[in-house]
């Protein structure tokens, strides 16, 4: 598709606890930036998830009353868009979301999974590579050199999510009753548990962790917010803390050493690797170190490196692709772009 000298492309990182939106010039110029809810039809379904994302697209239009006559190209990644059947679904909603009296048919709309945006975003399209997401969830993407991918991890809780902010939380509080059946409550469980509004732990009343762990089964979000204060407790060298950071930087070079296996890289295969997320990137430098431990034998050619762009950008990267333009960044190295 030709491109004229306005063309719009929208980029959508839609995930479990939120979505980002943006509206970029054929340079990659930010022209608008939004936030709505969660849209992966994993956790809220297809149809609600295309909700949230017509509304931004609404707020993008408001903003930018020519965007529905220059847009050229959507791409999206979407938490949870595993298979190919969910994607079409998700395709086939959205449709009609960018539809316009300019253009009825719509624009290319390619969606695909969140963390190959986030690749995308993080690394551009060629070279080995990887990204580790830590947030809310936790999964990674390998690259190899010829561009095949392995996707490990994902799974969401309570199946899975190793290493995410909602795990390390899971296992504070675990910590938290073993160290109440030992009888010795100490400054690690107090300082985590006060992230749910809790003094520590006393032996004859362990009851409101117990209600406060039952209602964070239905919002698991929640047992994210414990793992900021059990991290800085980690840097701070408090041992049960530091404990659970080590674990969780396993996990995390366990999920990337699987994608290696699969890929068959070679032992030791310098692999640029950029941590995302939340608990990710905000703790990189601590996670680094077990991070290699666990990814066995390609910790050792594994660096950590800043995403040249964020996943939103990774998915307006996409959105060129599909709608047969250039890439807006090329294939440049640089800082992170906020």
């Amino acid at each position: 598709m030709a491109a004229g000298p306005g063309a719009l492309l929208f980029g959508l990182d839609a995930g479990g606890t939120r979505t980002r939106a943006l509206l970029a010039g054929r340079g990659g110029e930010t022209l608008w930036r939004g936030e709505g809810g969660a849209a992966s039809p994993s956790r809220v379904g297809v149809a609600a998830g295309v909700e949230v994302v017509a509304h931004l697209w609404r707020q993008a239009c408001t903003a930018r009353p020519d965007a529905p006559r220059l847009l050229e190209g959507v791409g999206a990644g979407f938490a949870g868009a595993r298979s190919g059947s969910v994607r079409q679904a998700l395709r086939e909603a959205l449709a009609p979301v960018f539809s316009s009296p300019v253009s009825p048919a719509g624009v290319p709309v390619t969606v695909t999974h969140d963390a190959e945006t986030a690749l995308l975003g993080a690394h551009g399209w060629e070279g080995a590579a990887a990204v580790v997401i830590s947030g809310t969830g936790s999964i990674s993407l390998v690259r190899d050199s010829s561009c095949a991918l392995a996707l490990s991890g994902g799974w969401g809780w309570p199946l899975g999510d190793e290493g995410s902010a909602v795990w390390l939380g899971l296992e504070a509080v675990r910590r938290a009753l073993l160290a109440w059946e030992r009888g010795y409550p100490d400054e690690f469980t107090g300082t985590a548990l006060a992230a749910w509004g809790l003094g520590p732990i006393e032996r004859e009343e362990p009851h409101a962790l117990m209600r406060a762990a039952v209602a964070a089964r239905a919002e698991p979000e929640r047992y994210g917010r414990l793992a900021p204060p059990v991290m800085a407790l980690a840097a701070a060298g408090q041992p049960a803390a530091v404990e659970l950071a080590t674990r969780a930087g396993r996990e995390l070079g366990r999920l990337v050493a699987e994608g290696c296996r699969r890929l068959n890289l070679a032992a030791g295969t310098p692999l640029p690797v950029s941590l995302l997320g939340g608990l990710g990137e905000t703790w990189a430098a601590l996670l680094e170190p077990a991070l290699r431990e666990g990814a066995w034998e390609w910790g050792e050619g594994l660096h950590l490196v800043a995403p040249r762009h964020r996943p939103v950008q990774g998915a307006v990267r996409l959105a060129a692709r599909g709608a047969g333009l250039p890439d807006p960044w090329g294939n440049e190295a640089g800082p992170a772009d906020g």
